[in-house]
């Protein structure tokens, strides 16, 4: 393993420009990479206003690991829901109580190392401080090798089975909608 390995990486919020264009570029690599179906303005505004979206709204808020200076992942909270479907938009609340744990991503030669728990961890602990949010809610492909296993570990709960129409226009997906406890006394977090 090289020294940059060793480091634990240090978790911010990304708050200036510089930062959150590395967050874009570690999303925008992995839905290429992991995601195979690449950019979609329709899915990904959120990057196309990142400093909008996650530094001028103080309830969002965008997590960047690094280790050695290095970019090696980030994660995010988004205030609100799912665009769909319906029968997943009827089991949560109202939007403004929704922290949406959004653009979960880490480096290939970080993973199995913690950064993802770790990332999640701060994340839930800077919503659950917003009293406002009820609930932590997720989406995720089940598709991507592993990703099921790492939401269970992290706490998460399947939410819903039903089908996501988006999934019937691209067979790189299977959305699984999950929630995950909120407050710290809630989250269970393996190590």
């Amino acid at each position: 393993m090289d020294a940059s390995c060793r480091n634990d990486p240090v978790i911010e919020v990304a708050r200036c420009a510089s930062d959150l264009e590395l967050v874009r570029d570690l999303v925008m690599d992995s839905v290429y990479r992991d995601q195979g179906y690449g950019y979609r303005p329709e899915w990904h505004w959120d990057l196309d206003r990142i400093v909008e979206v996650y530094v001028d709204n103080p309830r969002n808020c965008m997590l960047l690991a690094r280790s050695g200076g290095t970019p090696v992942g980030c994660c995010g909270i988004r205030v609100g829901v799912p665009a769909g479907p319906p029968e997943v938009l009827d089991m949560l609340p109202a939007r403004a109580h929704v922290a949406q744990v959004v653009r979960l991503v880490v480096v290939p030669r970080w993973r199995r190392r913690g950064v993802g728990v770790r990332l999640v961890r701060e994340a839930l602990r800077r919503a659950a401080a917003d009293t406002g949010f009820t609930t932590a809610y997720l989406h995720t492909n089940s598709l991507v090798p592993g990703v099921l296993q790492f939401w269970q570990k992290c706490g998460a709960t399947v939410l819903s089975s039903f089908p996501d129409p988006v999934d019937a226009l691209n067979e790189k997906l299977r959305t699984v909608h999950m929630t995950l406890p909120l407050r710290e006394n809630d989250v269970r977090l393996e190590e």
